[in-house]
């Protein structure tokens, strides 16, 4: 499916709105969590630290992963 000029632009800008949107998600219960968990600060930011890499990782990782399946088939046939 090929999109044309200005709706890949559309495409394109909502994909980076959402990848910022959900990394800033956590930044608003930041405070809470820490209470809530009796962490320090430091051991807190660590995991929110790791939050954005998993949200922009598993759609690299995943994203792919059904058409791998469907191809492999295919390739081992040959």
């Amino acid at each position: 499916m090929a999109f044309g000029r200005q709706a890949s632009f559309w495409v394109s800008a909502a994909v980076v709105v959402h990848t910022f949107w959900t990394i800033a998600a956590p930044a608003m219960t930041y405070r809470l969590y820490a209470e809530e968990w009796r962490l320090t600060h430091t051991v807190t930011t660590g995991i929110f630290a790791i939050y954005p890499i998993v949200v922009v990782a598993t759609p690299i990782r995943f994203g792919t992963s059904p058409t791998c399946r469907q191809r492999s088939p295919i390739l081992l046939a040959r």
